[in-house]
């Protein structure tokens, strides 16, 4: 069974925090990690992650000051342990079964990158929206899966 990290930058986003933390509970696998790196968040965040953290031992908060989101996904990396690493964000939503679907795909076939559909949705507007990935081909000898 695959390990799944997923690493999660954070800066002040409490406002949908709690949810994209319990998405990554509520997937029913037990070989899975979520990295947090925030150290300068000023909301209500760091009282967030620090009751999930307290609590998950497969949650690991890390508190180092980062210049970005590209410097703090980069920290959490370092910390990363998963055969599988991916990104999730404070307002993010995971998909139910995704990292059941991602173990079962990889009992029949070897890939070096998965990318999805992802649903934007606007609550102001009470509207959804469908992005769909590009068809790309990569041809530089990786294999990749695509939903």
């Amino acid at each position: 069974m695959l390990k799944i990290s997923l690493i999660l930058p954070n800066f002040n986003g409490g406002k949908y925090l709690e949810q994209a933390i319990q998405s990554f509970l509520d997937q029913d696998y037990y070989n899975k990690e979520l990295i947090i790196v925030d150290g300068k968040s000023t909301d209500n965040s760091h009282s967030i992650i620090e009751k999930f953290s307290t609590v998950n031992s497969n949650i690991i908060w890390i508190k180092d000051l980062d210049n970005g989101i590209s410097s703090a996904f980069n920290i959490g990396y370092i910390y990363s342990t998963g055969d599988i690493i991916g990104y999730l964000g404070s307002d993010d939503i995971i998909y139910k079964n995704l990292f059941n679907n991602l173990n079962y795909i990889n009992s029949w076939s070897s890939f070096d990158a998965a990318y999805f559909n992802s649903y934007t949705f606007y609550i102001n507007e009470k509207k959804c929206i469908l992005r769909k990935c590009p068809e790309i081909e990569f041809n530089i000898g990786a294999n990749y899966c695509r939903w």
